[in-house]
């Protein structure tokens, strides 16, 4: 599957360090691998979005091990602005939910909601030939 990031979760992801920017590679290989074929524990769907498609990546330390619970926000997406249109997974933001554990989704899905939304806009804008 094709794989597009947010300039957000671009810029999230550059400033880790690099032992977790390689877990976080990682995630993302696993999307582009899998794409809908992604079941849990890595992927899981985020049911308060008010978008469908809207799935997490999990990264979680394995047991006795104490490290980030590495969390990126994406959603399943289809590009029908080219022909044929083209399934992607947009990831959009990521974060560690370590000792955040509820209040970590209360935030973010909100604005992962947020930066689809504005990631469809500026695809249709670019569509209609708009900068």
């Amino acid at each position: 599957m094709k794989v597009v990031a947010h300039e957000r979760f671009v810029a999230w992801r550059r400033a880790l360090e690099p032992d977790l920017r390689l877990q976080v590679d990682s995630l993302v290989a696993y999307l582009a691998k899998h794409g809908h074929a992604g079941r849990e524990p890595v992927v899981k769907p985020i049911v308060s979005s008010r978008h469908g498609g809207m799935h997490e990546l999990r990264d979680n330390p394995g047991p006795g091990q104490i490290g980030p619970h590495l969390r990126i926000l994406f959603c399943f997406d289809t590009d029908d602005t080219i022909t044929p249109p083209t399934e992607q997974g947009v990831v959009l933001l990521g974060g560690d939910k370590t000792g955040n554990w509820s209040e970590f989704y209360d935030a973010r899905v909100a604005e992962a909601d947020l930066l689809y939304e504005q990631f469809i806009a500026t695809r249709a804008a670019r569509g209609r030939g708009t900068p």
